[in-house]
């Protein structure tokens, strides 16, 4: 079916397992069992804006969809160098709304009229163009001058500082397994659209809980934007997860690939309080990463297997 195959649905409520490897007598052995269900899902069709809550999705190996939402399809980027922009240099992404009206995507921000623009662009008219997702090489159809207008004047910036993209069939796509990147588990065949590294960030309500219980400002799950919310575990449990089937125990109808842990410290802040934070106070205790200069907190990053 190529790059789009669907490896069956999720919908809320749905069981899923966690599998752990133990080494017990020198064997490895995989453990499974029950651990949560699932809480919320969610799609995030342009790369940094608002997302959309669904019932259920298709898992797909380049990312989740519903009808024509699709994961991370559309990207803005800069016009000048056509890297892609996001919450960390532009906390108003934050406020574009999209939605889906039969074949059409309108994006909504306040003080801004409606944009509407066709959710499948004519690959035969549309300009192609050559996008970078940190650093690796993507391309992208271009959506027009008036959705280059509107983004740029949301912005604040010159007319056609920013651009919109969209994915299509035959496009280049990022080959994750060659990002270099730390300790990078992709394997080769393991393929992103405009995801940062992998299809999906799964999060617990426990954990969430837990961090907002700690700040002293209004956070929810949507500050860390994961895919997949689930919820019956104790916080922190998803650390530890090293697959996560959903299903049957037997017989599951999606298995998800662990493969990273997904920083996540200023952009949840800025979604909520648009500035800023270099520290937190008792920081170690909420499960977070000390590897880098400021500590932030993990999604667990997963691959479809």
């Amino acid at each position: 079916m190529g790059d789009l195959d669907v490896l069956l649905g999720l919908v809320l409520g749905t069981l899923f397992k966690v599998s752990a490897l133990y080494s017990l007598s020198n064997a490895r052995k995989t453990v499974r069992r029950y651990a949560a269900k699932v809480r919320e899902l969610w799609i995030y069709p342009i790369k940094s804006c608002k997302g959309i809550s669904f019932d259920e999705i298709e898992c797909t190996n380049l990312g989740n969809r519903n009808a024509h939402a699709r994961d991370r399809h559309w990207m803005i980027i800069t016009a000048h160098n056509n890297s892609f922009l996001s919450q960390r240099l532009e906390p108003s992404l934050a406020k574009i709304t999209p939605s889906f009206h039969g074949d059409m995507l309108y994006l909504d921000a306040p003080n801004k009229e409606t944009l509407i623009i066709p959710v499948n662009l004519d690959v035969t008219k549309a300009k192609v163009v050559p996008c970078k997702v940190w650093t690796m090489d993507v391309e992208g159809l271009d959506c027009g001058d008036e959705a280059s207008t509107w983004f740029s004047s949301y912005l604040n910036k010159p007319s056609g500082h920013v651009r919109l993209v969209a994915t299509a069939p035959g496009l280049k796509l990022q080959e994750m397994s060659e990002k270099p990147t730390g300790h990078n588990l992709a394997r080769p065949g393991d393929k992103s659209i405009y995801h940062d590294f992998c299809q999906n960030l799964i999060m617990s309500k426990a954990t969430v809980d837990d961090v907002a219980s700690r700040v002293s400002v209004p956070i929810s799950a949507q500050n860390f934007r994961p895919t997949i919310l689930v919820d019956g575990c104790s916080p922190y449990a998803e650390d530890d997860w090293k697959t996560v089937a959903f299903g049957d125990i037997s017989q599951p109808n999606v298995e998800l690939r662990v493969v990273r842990h997904c920083t996540r410290f200023v952009l949840p802040f800025l979604y909520t309080i648009q500035i800023y934070l270099t520290s937190l106070t008792h920081r170690h205790q909420f499960g977070l990463n000390h590897d880098g200069p400021v500590a932030r907190y993990r999604n667990v990053a997963c691959f479809t297997s």
